[in-house]
């Protein structure tokens, strides 16, 4: 991997920066003492922004953040660097390196290499062709942004294994719990990580009504000490104290702010009309079943696809529902655990979409349609929504209907396929599990007009359609991800098939992915008590206008 594929595959700069706050607080919990850590993350009293991440051997990578941008630069030994990269930079984004203080203002030979990005551009640039400065290990932890790849980062780094689902509660930026943190680390309390958090801008978790006062950490506050000072065993919340947990006002608490979804990412068609993105969002805390979980969309859009994540180990939580809200405004999410009870946090994700030219009221009352067509009652339900003359199709979805009519009988289906069929349809499929359950499935269809007037001119929907298979033979828990085609479309709709096995594949993972510049779906599968290997295939919808 040269400069300009790891350009190609950085994401926007928000979302890097999220990114890197996730994984310095889990190098926080992980290592308490500051200077044996391998990943940080700081705020200076004047605004910018820096993380980094260091190597064994001593190189490092370090990512800054202004107002004008973001500059990813990574290092030598003294004397090793190369003198030309600094003038590569441009003029906008030099002035980083004079506010975050950079080394290698004064040892112009400090710094190997480098990529920036201005504020209102949408893609990375590159110094040159060449090889990366630095470990690619550290550089992978930025271009691929998995919890896999961050658990493994952390876990070769301090020797010590980290839960999945934890590191992937911590990089999606969720507020933390003693739990959590006991869990990576029995030896810490969430008390202790109060410069840790208001550095890393993390959002907090307060134990309200009551939480323990924290030393100040803003701009002016004492370097020494660095831990936390407990005042009064426990006090009550107040203005001032989280003012001084996070001086740039970016604390997050449940008591008075609206919820926020993440936005993963954004695109527009090559039309430049049709604009779609991702959000996210996570359950705050652990249930064994969740009905109808939603990732609401911006206000201006409205809800297409959308999909939905819950665990794949202990035993498992899986998924039984992904499908769109009645209003549009979000993507409703559903899963459950099935004969061995497993707390999980389900995460739900939903892709928006809006027409420029194109007014909300007429996009969801005239160009867009939903189908929804119910299955017959039976142990394996399925069911196909068909798509009505003159639409294409764009998405689709679920609901199984496990608890319909409600019954204390009713042990569950789970969910097995959700997919776009061939001929024009959304085809699902779900299955009782060991136990019987006979129940209903609902298959969704979202499909768009097939051509439609803009400001007078004619477009019409250009649609793509593919899929991948798991590799190899089947197995327990098959997995497979696949990029939307780069030539112009935007991402619309994805789905999952767990080929037709018994005992059975359950689908547990259903979700939007994005390496930085190509948009797709990552979908897994498991066997659930008893051993049954199978295959997988994921499915990623897409469109863009032509003008006819």
């Amino acid at each position: 991997m040269n400069l300009h594929d790891a350009a190609r595959r950085l994401p926007d700069i928000a979302v890097l920066r999220d990114h890197c706050r996730g994984l310095a607080v889990l190098h926080a919990i992980l290592e308490p003492e500051a200077a044996r850590r391998f990943c940080a993350f700081a705020v200076t009293d004047d605004g910018p922004q820096s993380a980094w991440l260091r190597h064994r051997d001593g190189r490092w990578l370090r990512v800054d953040f202004c107002e004008a941008g973001a500059l990813l630069h990574w290092h030598k030994e003294p004397g090793q660097g190369r003198i030309a990269v600094p003038d590569d930079i441009l003029k906008t984004l030099r002035p980083i390196l004079h506010e975050v203080r950079c080394d290698c203002l004064a040892d112009p030979q400090l710094m190997a290499a480098a990529l920036w990005r201005e504020k209102d551009s949408d893609a990375w640039r590159a110094t040159d062709d060449s090889a990366p400065g630095a470990s690619p290990s550290l550089l992978r932890c930025l271009t691929d942004r998995s919890p896999e790849r961050a658990r493994r980062f952390a876990a070769k780094r301090y020797g010590t294994p980290c839960d999945l689902e934890a590191v992937r509660h911590l990089i999606g930026l969720r507020p933390l719990t003693d739990a959590l943190v006991a869990g990576l680390n029995p030896a810490l309390d969430l008390t202790d990580l109060g410069p840790d958090l208001a550095s890393a801008q993390y959002p907090l978790t307060m134990r309200l009504p009551l939480v323990r006062h924290l030393s100040a950490v803003g701009p002016g506050a004492a370097a020494e000490p660095s831990r936390p000072r407990l005042a009064s065993p426990l006090q009550p919340v107040t203005t001032s104290l989280v003012s001084s947990l996070q001086p740039h006002g970016t604390a997050l608490l449940a008591l008075d702010r609206p919820r926020h979804d993440l936005e993963l990412f954004r695109r527009r068609d090559a039309s430049g009309l049709i604009t779609t993105a991702v959000f996210r969002h996570g359950a705050d805390h652990d249930q064994q079943h969740f009905t109808d979980l939603g990732a609401e969309v911006d206000s201006d859009m409205v809800a297409i696809g959308g999909g939905a994540s819950a665990v794949d180990s202990p035993h498992g939580a899986l998924l039984t529902a992904s499908y769109p809200a009645d209003d549009g405004s979000a993507w409703l999410a559903s899963s459950k655990d099935h004969n061995v009870p497993q707390p999980h946090r389900l995460t739900a994700f939903a892709i928006g979409m809006k027409i420029d030219g194109v007014s909300r009221q007429r996009l969801v009352e005239e160009l867009l349609t939903v189908v929804r067509t119910r299955s017959r009652r039976a142990a394996h339900p399925y069911v196909s929504a068909r798509v009505p003359q003159g639409h294409t199709l764009i998405g689709g979805g679920f609901r199984v209907n496990w608890q319909d009519p409600p019954s204390g009988e009713a042990n569950g289906s789970l969910a097995t396929a959700s997919f776009p069929r061939a001929g024009g349809a959304w085809t699902v499929r779900s299955k009782d599990h060991q136990i019987s359950s006979p129940c209903t499935i609902d298959a969704f269809a979202v499909c768009l007009k097939s051509s439609f007037v803009i400001d007078g001119a004619e477009y019409t929907v250009r649609a793509w359609t593919d899929f991948t298979e798991s590799e190899g033979s089947p197995v327990p828990h098959p997995s497979a991800a696949l990029p939307l085609s780069p030539s112009g479309y935007v991402l619309t709709g994805i789905g999952a098939e767990a080929q037709p096995t018994e005992p059975g594949s359950l689908l547990w993972q259903l979700e939007p992915t994005t390496d930085g510049t190509t948009p797709g779906v990552r979908a897994g599968a498991k066997h659930h008590g008893q051993w049954s290997a199978a295959t997988l295939c994921a499915w990623a919808l897409g469109i863009r206008l032509q003008r006819s």
